[in-house]
């Protein structure tokens, strides 16, 4: 027996899709219909995915590295038990045929009880991918975009060039550079931040993006050395041994 499949194939987000149009099985030098629907086109899709795809047996996590000023989010999980240990970056799986970037919209507002309105995910700066080890389990991928909060601080927060106290009662609060990769639990991590400051200064070393009135603090990470690839963070986040940083007032603003 054969199948036959009439229809078309296109590449989406990293995937084949396979539109059907008719699906028949051939068998005996006969053929018997198993799915048409000619008056709405093509509205069956087949997912099918590359080895290295998102239908792969690797795990996969989509999320951001949110921005404001010079600070950035890290959330905490005030479930009992936790859903995760410490602070990180909001982060988690896509629901099936969802894509990378909805994912990450969708899991940044629900682990920051957040609006969509309230950040963007910036399109100009390349996001930041780290692995994140599971004893006993397959390796995951986490892919961070990097998104800017639309609004700026109320007028009761901390100054951007301040750093905040933890409120622990709180699901997210804002960290400098420093105080951000101190509070992160892995390595991984740590990187991931430093690969996401590294782009920012970047940015807007070129005009892409520039600071915003409020923004005391440079960029985001901006004057610190590179992070060691030893576990310390400590060391990491007070050397200060990197080159200095000055904004272009000429360059378009993050927001």
């Amino acid at each position: 027996a054969a199948v036959v499949l009439q229809g078309c194939a296109e590449i989406a987000e990293g995937r084949l899709v396979v539109r059907a149009e008719g699906l028949m099985e051939v068998k005996g030098g006969k053929a018997f219909t198993l799915l048409t629907d000619p008056a709405e086109g093509y509205p069956g899709c087949i997912h099918l995915s590359h080895l290295n795809g998102q239908l792969s047996s690797r795990m996969a996590s989509y999320g951001t590295i949110l921005i404001r000023g010079s600070k950035c989010v890290l959330v905490r999980s005030l479930a009992t038990p936790p859903k995760w240990k410490g602070l990180r970056m909001p982060h988690g799986p896509a629901k099936q045929g969802e894509t990378p970037l909805a994912a990450a919209s969708r899991v940044t507002c629900l682990q920051c009880e957040l609006l969509k309105e309230e950040f963007y995910i910036c399109h100009d700066v390349a996001p930041v991918v780290f692995y994140k080890s599971h004893p006993g389990q397959v390796t995951e991928v986490v892919t961070l975009f990097v998104a800017f909060a639309t609004q700026p601080p109320g007028p009761d927060a901390v100054a951007d060039d301040e750093e905040d106290v933890e409120d622990d009662e709180d699901i997210y609060d804002w960290f400098s550079y420093r105080q951000a990769v101190e509070a992160v639990q892995s390595r991984e991590e740590r990187e991931a931040l430093r690969n996401c400051s590294l782009s920012l200064i970047r940015a807007h070393a070129v005009g892409i993006l520039t600071a915003r009135p409020f923004q005391k603090g440079g960029v985001f990470g901006a004057g610190l050395s590179a992070v060691p690839h030893g576990s310390g963070a400590s060391s990491a986040a007070t050397n200060v041994q990197g080159p200095s940083f000055s904004l272009s007032p000429q360059s378009k603003p993050n927001f």
